[in-house]
């Protein structure tokens, strides 16, 4: 790492290295304040922000005085310097070092410092016999701190019990979101953008422009894998309120990735038969846009983006060089959804007439030429048959108009009987597209770009998941020897080795895509570690398809709700009024119970599942930033199923009743219809 010179750093060389510097964070009741420490130099700390309690405003360090005791910074410098044996250390009501600063969320209330307090370390992009002024380190995060801005929340007469409510409410669900396991940072590069993109500035190196380097990267507000976008805009929107420079803020917060990041060493060979050192890396960026889990997020948006989109980056380093290859997943990008009810499958069902449907599909597809460049091929593995078939025909409709290459590979039909050895068949298919797409290849030393990766594969299945892992990593598998031959090398000194840790790693990614999405491991792990099926596989694949199962219908209204609070994707003046929609929805189920006490053949304790159902609606009232989408049945299902089940758009409350009711039972239902709720 770079060194410091001996004696006092002064406060702008301590802005100078990312690597050697830690945040300070230290609060009263009446202020907070945030500064840098160097690692060299934990004594001396410099004040970036503070914050007055009291009043909720921020100030920044380059607006004020720093001789000026009655000024905020010096009152935030003084406080950052506080020692715990000083007599004003008692007032402290907050002390912490933190990795890096996320930004502020902002709820009903209050707004909230948000800040990464343990990290592990991940790897090295490039160590510092490589790069020695500037490596690349990775950290997975381990822990995130939330802390509130304002003391105290300013009354607000009647409805202030019902906001207090909210807004424990809305930070149960931040706290959940920011306890997923997936997150990751680099102090030293913007991971949420693949290389190609990063590298490329190098061949830019005369852009016209009449705003300051500092500005620009203070202004930059995070792309679709900038998990933290909108908690940065927070932070800087705060500080143009303020009227308060914000050219240091960049050393504070780092762009924050959701999804993962894992890498390996081994050796390879080249020609001459010497052995160097080489490194591969798997990067896989979940975009925020559309975010959510599996049956309340699918297909696209009005504006094209799809549920589930990923970009998966396969980076191999060795020496000088390196070499990425970037392919994507992501939603059918039709108008559809797939609303969970009791059913293993539940019906697709199709929203948006012909038109809106046809905007969504060219604005997803025109996003993706623009970010990949030309050509943009699409592998298509759901079903041909069934409900699925239905969505497997509008898309080939669709990218028949638009002439997007097209290839329907139904995964299940090809590779029936578990012979997925036939994943290779489709490799084949594809090699001739994977070579003229090329990959993309760098010198670092000397900032070159050898050659650029020109369009890309987008890979779905249903759910994107499980049949999509098997293919994406075959592909990478593919992709390997290209990009060893990009680097000059003609393969591994140990196959047998490579392959078992390029195995794992992918089963280890597909395991960690498939929790966030689906709430279980993934399907079909066996075959990516180990190359074959096996019925041990095929056991534990059932295993995890009984817990998808359960969580989907049970739990995934919360996951949902979680991750819109953490993105931003919420009314908060929408979200008060839902305490008189659950209120009005409370009393419609107890007419249930009533009417459920009346029949004569029950199976089941219908009045503790009603408080259940109950009990559950009431705790989900904090999200309803679009009224619900899902509209409740007209009819009553006969036989042994489930016969009522009403949905919210995030939420689905079930009662259980196994019956068979009669004519004249049903028409002494109350309708079933959304007006009875909203």
């Amino acid at each position: 790492m770079p060194s410091i010179p001996a004696g006092d750093p002064g406060p702008c060389s301590l802005l100078a290295s990312r690597t050697d510097r830690r945040v300070r964070c230290m609060a009263t009741s009446a202020w907070l304040a945030v500064g840098l420490v160097s690692t060299d130099f934990p004594t001396v700390v410099e004040c970036v922000l503070v914050w007055d309690r009291q009043r909720g405003r921020l100030f920044g360090a380059d607006s004020m005085d720093r001789t000026n005791v009655d000024e905020p910074l010096a009152r935030g410098q003084k406080l950052l310097q506080t020692a715990p044996n000083d007599a004003e250390y008692a007032q402290v009501e907050l002390d912490l070092w933190a990795d890096c600063l996320v930004g502020v969320a902002d709820l009903c209330l209050n707004e909230y410092l948000v800040l990464v307090t343990e990290s592990q370390h991940v790897g090295a992009l490039f160590d510092a016999t490589i790069v020695p002024d500037n490596p690349i380190h990775v950290y997975r995060v381990n822990k995130f701190v939330v802390w509130p801005i304002r003391a105290r929340c300013l009354p607000d007469a009647s409805a202030m019990e019902e906001r207090k409510q909210l807004e424990e409410k809305l930070m149960q669900l931040l706290q959940k979101a920011l306890r997923l396991p997936n997150y990751y940072y680099s102090p030293q590069w913007d991971i949420t953008q693949r290389l190609q993109q990063t590298c490329f500035k190098w061949d830019k190196r005369s852009r016209p422009s009449s705003r300051c380097a500092d500005e620009r990267k203070l202004t930059w507000t995070g792309n679709a894998f900038t998990w933290n976008a909108r908690l940065m805009r927070n932070l800087l929107q705060r500080m143009r309120d303020a009227d308060t420079p914000s050219s240091r803020i960049h050393a504070l917060v780092r762009p924050i990735l959701f999804g993962f990041v894992e890498l390996f060493r081994f050796r390879c060979t080249s020609a001459d038969g010497s052995i160097h050192q080489a490194q591969y890396a798997l990067i896989s960026r979940c975009s925020r846009f559309r975010a959510g889990v599996r049956f309340f997020r699918r297909g696209a948006d009005t504006s094209g983006h799809v549920a589930n989109f990923v970009e998966t980056e396969s980076v191999i380093q060795s020496g000088e060089r390196l070499t990425s290859h970037v392919q994507v997943r992501g939603s059918v990008p039709l108008q559809w959804r797939q609303p969970p009810t009791l059913h293993y499958k539940p019906i697709i069902r199709f929203v948006g007439d012909e038109k809106e449907t046809q905007q969504a599909f060219d604005r997803h597809f025109e996003r993706l030429s623009a970010r990949y460049e030309e050509p943009v091929v699409v592998v298509d593995l759901v079903n041909q048959r069934g409900s699925e078939g239905t969505l497997q025909r509008r898309y080939a409709m669709e990218a028949l108009r638009r002439r997007i290459p097209y290839i329907a590979w139904d995964f299940h039909h090809e590779c029936k009987g578990m012979r997925y050895e036939r994943v290779h068949e489709l490799i084949v298919q594809l090699e001739r597209i994977l070579l003229l797409q090329g990959v993309f290849t760098a010198d670092v030393v000397h900032r070159r770009i050898i050659q650029r990766q020109r369009g890309v594969i987008r890979t779905n299945c249903i759910d994107c998941l499980d049949r999509t892992n098997v293919v994406q990593s075959a592909i990478a598998s593919r992709m390997i020897t290209v990009q060893l031959h990009a680097l000059g090398l003609d393969g591994m000194d140990d196959q047998l080795e490579f392959r078992r840790q390029f195995n794992g790693l992918w089963a280890d990614h597909a395991d960690a895509m498939a929790n966030y999405y689906a709430g279980s491991a993934a399907l079909k792990t066996d075959f990516t570690r180990t190359g074959r099926r096996s019925l041990s596989g095929t056991l534990k694949d059932g295993w995890s398809a009984a817990r998808r199962y359960v969580i989907n219908n049970g739990y995934d209204g919360h996951r949902q709700d979680a991750v819109d609070v953490l993105l931003g994707n919420f009314d908060k003046d929408a979200a008060m009024l839902s305490r008189s929609v659950a209120t009005r929805a409370a009393s419609y189920l107890a007419s249930l119970v009533d009417l459920g006490a009346r029949r004569e053949h029950r199976h089941l304790h219908i009045r503790s599942a009603l408080v259940e159902a109950e009990s559950r609606y009431l705790e989900c009232r904090a999200v309803p930033d679009r009224l619900p989408t899902c509209a409740l049945p007209r009819h009553r299902v006969r036989g042994p199923t489930p016969s009522l089940g009403f949905g919210t758009r995030r939420h689905q409350v079930w009662i259980m009743t196994i019956c068979t009711e009669t004519e004249s039972q049903r028409a002494m239902a109350p309708p079933l219809c959304r007006e009875d709720l909203f």
